[in-house]
């Protein structure tokens, strides 16, 4: 019967210790869909005239763009998957760079598998004033490939200021051609 209790209290004690045990802390990444959409939202908010500059074969148009042509332009980033999310955070490594004379930090994501959409991402952040350090711009490399085409698309996003995407598509026949976009605010 001694025994029998002995191995009753072993499986509780493990029981409960197993249940009460604290998960290591993760150190949190930025992320840079939540900045965007932050963005979005202050430019929603804001009284800004938004202006789009598109350059095709070096021919570049400009017009004056209304807030739901903005997020049309802006859905290129508002699509991206958030890669500081745990499902895809796996694949991809992290690097950090203090930059001492720009007073800067960068922090560097990117694919494992080159078969990964997002391939780079990084965020530059300025510690000028530690107490006070923000991110400032934001660059994504995407690759999107079918069996016909392959597109890559170069994405950067300067807060409070503007962004751009330049796209890059390349048929099987070797056939390139470059379309850059560029909407900014003030």
């Amino acid at each position: 019967m001694q025994y029998y209790n002995y191995i009753v209290t072993l499986l509780i004690v493990t029981f409960f210790s197993c249940n009460f045990q604290k998960e290591k802390p993760t150190e949190l990444s930025i992320s840079s869909v939540s900045i965007i959409h932050g963005q979005i939202n202050h430019i929603d908010t804001s009284f800004y005239q938004i202006t789009k500059f598109e350059t095709n074969n070096n021919k570049t148009d400009t017009t004056f763009i209304t807030r739901e042509i903005f997020h049309i332009e802006a859905n290129g980033f508002l699509e991206l998957d958030d890669i500081t999310n745990n499902k895809f955070a796996k694949n991809y490594t992290e690097e950090k760079i203090i930059d001492e004379t720009q007073q800067t930090l960068s922090i560097i994501h990117s694919a494992k598998n080159e078969n990964l959409e997002i391939q780079k991402q990084i965020m530059i952040v300025d510690i000028s004033n530690p107490s006070n350090a923000k991110v400032t711009s934001i660059f994504i490399d995407k690759i999107i490939a079918t069996n016909s085409t392959s597109v890559q698309q170069r994405l950067f996003w300067q807060l409070d200021s503007y962004f751009q995407i330049a796209t890059i598509t390349t048929t099987k026949e070797f056939l390139e051609t470059t379309k850059l976009v560029r909407i900014t605010w003030r």
